[in-house]
């Protein structure tokens, strides 16, 4: 058997994450907007410790730094798992999603966290899947007002040739590879629902776990997750979390 190169075995190892008990700077609460949604302006100190580590994300042990963070509400995607993606594009100044969880119950449901180098290996399969029984999957699509996307949109995904005409309509017919990762994770996110999500995570799970980093949620703390350099997704249902976006302003 040929050996894998050293490139090759990074890409699979699962997400640097950083656990800290608190940070050993000053985090000061400060709000802002990107166009419309409110923000918390990330502290140049915060946006270092990610690029000098290479973390993909920060898992923060202190329970009063979650509870400090501003409740902006929002909406997250209902009902059963979901499939890796990014919120938003790897290029908006919307970095970093932070999870906070203020009681010590169990939340009944993981966070998983991977590079892109594996999403581009699961999603090419799933499009497949779901190109290959449309119908199938059109009977356990439930739309989702959160989604970025109206529902005439998605629901024209079920036609042959409608998911690419879709990304092609959102993204263009030839974007970048980080956008295009981005367009089709996404909207498998948006039109793989219910017990065919759970199965389709499962199998994530199972074949790639070696490359994925899981929040099962068993403590107190936050989880802070640098959107611009790797996926997530949710193993079970939607258990609501505290969610905020700490922006690059």
């Amino acid at each position: 058997m040929k050996e894998k190169s050293a490139e090759n075995q990074e890409s699979l190892e699962p997400p640097k994450v950083l656990t800290l008990d608190k940070f050993d700077f000053e985090f000061p609460i400060k709000e802002g907007r990107v166009g419309k949604y409110r923000v918390v302006k990330a502290p140049r100190e915060l946006v270092d410790l990610f690029e000098s580590s290479g973390a993909g994300a920060v898992r923060v042990n202190s329970v009063d730094f979650g509870r400090n963070l501003p409740d902006f509400g929002g909406n997250t995607t209902k009902g059963a798992s979901l499939l890796p993606h990014q919120d938003h594009s790897p290029y908006d100044p919307r970095r970093f999603l932070a999870l906070s969880k203020g009681s010590s119950e169990m939340r009944g449901a993981s966070t998983y966290i991977l590079r892109p180098e594996v999403a581009s290996k699961v999603i090419p399969d799933i499009i497949q899947r779901f190109e290959s029984d449309l119908e199938a999957f059109r009977r356990y699509f439930e739309y989702d007002p959160a989604s970025h996307v109206t529902k005439d949109e998605l629901l024209n995904c079920f036609i042959p040739g409608g998911l690419k005409n879709l990304v092609d309509q959102k993204v263009g017919s030839n974007p970048d590879s980080k956008i295009s990762l981005y367009a089709y994770c996404g909207l498998m996110g948006y039109l793989i629902r219910g017990e065919l999500a759970d199965q389709i995570v499962e199998e994530i799970l199972q074949t790639h776990g070696a490359s994925i980093f899981s929040e099962e949620w068993k403590t107190e703390g936050t989880l802070i997750i640098d959107n611009s350099t790797v996926f997530h997704g949710r193993r079970g249902q939607n258990i609501p979390l505290k969610r905020n976006w700490i922006a690059s302003l």
